[in-house]
């Protein structure tokens, strides 16, 4: 039995109907992450470029060309390098608490806390001092080194509020700390440098297969990221429930510089910034937004992901080249929702064709009628 519409309007809604169904099934499917990108500019020829933090405001501190920098509310500021010939910074917490290092005039290196704005020299009688990050509540960790430059350093201590407290029993290069205060760093371990989870005690993480590995984030969750040697060369891995797990790479070695409160890591691998997340290591440069300004910009402009926020929003480093110049850039990827498959050309064309074919049909039944 075959139905037969005897209204205009029945069949223009049936042709309609047959129109939207070839449209790809794609354009009904959820939505996907991709990035806006925000220049975050520079002082003179300089910005962040050596290492960097995005906490959960959006703002961020890093440091580049001997010098620490901080951005907020779209300015970037250069911080100096606080009577010293170079400076650089270790941590950023969401209070604004901001921890590095810089070349004391007399000694070595020393650790600086900026805290409410104010400029503390934490260590003024170390030979060989470092920070290692700052938790989101603002606590600092680092280290007081006996000897300079050692695999393990010395022994690890947290400040906070202008009070140094020593972790007992622990001795190493501390790189993170969570808001529980569970620490991470790298250590030696038999005669081999180790990442570690100190959370009490001090806990070997292993390697994937090769003779070291070396942790440098940790989320409030507990899961540590960092790079470990294989048998064959270097790559990210994340450690959670016992376990190291091997993150791949995009070809070549890979290296995780954070994560966040949901899991999500980035770094760099094989020239590429990458961002991990649901099993999958992705290239950020294939990410970005169909209507920005970079989404045709060349493969490779975003060379390492530095850190990543709960909010998703993630600071990465890359060269933009113009002509025979380039130029050494820091870049904020801000998380957008778009849909998952948006029609063709074609798909629209097919479409729009067939309102075309309904609308002259539609007046075509009616021109008829008027005349009979």
């Amino acid at each position: 039995m075959r139905l037969r519409w005897s209204n205009p309007s029945m069949a223009a809604f049936s042709a309609i109907l047959l129109c939207a169904s070839a449209l790809p099934l794609a354009a009904k499917a959820a939505t996907v992450t991709r990035y806006e990108v925000v220049d975050i500019g520079s002082v003179g020829l300089h910005t962040i470029t050596d290492n960097g933090f995005i906490n959960n405001n959006g703002d961020v501190a890093g440091s580049g060309g001997n010098t620490s920098y901080s951005y907020s509310s779209g300015t970037l500021v250069d911080l100096g390098q606080f009577g010293s010939i170079r400076s650089g910074v270790n941590g950023l917490g969401d209070n604004g608490t901001i921890a590095g290092v810089f070349a004391h005039p007399i000694v070595t290196d020393h650790d600086y806390v900026i805290e409410g704005g104010v400029f503390h020299d934490i260590t003024p009688t170390s030979f060989d001092a470092r920070t290692g990050g700052v938790s989101n509540n603002g606590t600092v960790v680092g280290t007081n080194c006996v000897t300079a430059n050692t695999p393990a350093c010395g022994s690890v201590f947290t400040y906070k509020n202008g009070a140094m407290t020593t972790v007992a029993g622990l001795v190493g290069t501390p790189t993170g700390i969570n808001d529980s205060g569970e620490i991470t760093g790298s250590t030696l371990f038999g005669g081999q440098l180790h990442a570690f989870l100190y959370d009490g005690t001090t806990h070997d993480l292993g390697t994937l297969g090769g003779n070291a590995s070396f942790a440098t984030a940790i989320n409030d969750a507990g899961v540590v990221v960092g790079t470990s040697n294989t048998a064959t060369g270097r790559h990210a891995f994340a450690y959670s429930g016992g376990v190291m797990h091997d993150l791949g790479s995009l070809g070549g070695d890979s290296a995780a510089n954070d994560i966040n409160s949901l899991g999500a890591v980035v770094g760099a691998s094989n020239g590429f910034a990458f961002l991990y997340a649901d099993g999958q290591m992705q290239n950020l440069d294939l990410l970005i937004a169909d209507d920005s300004p970079y989404h045709n910009a060349p493969v490779g402009l975003f060379a390492n992901a530095l850190s990543i926020n709960d909010l998703g929003q993630i600071l990465v480093t890359g060269t933009q080249r113009n002509g025979a110049l380039s130029f050494e850039k820091a870049f904020i990827l801000n998380p957008i929702q778009v849909a998952a498959g948006v029609p063709e050309p074609a798909a629209w064309l097919l479409m729009i064709t067939g309102f075309g074919l309904v609308g002259s049909r539609v007046r075509a039944r009616r021109a008829v009628a008027h005349v009979a």
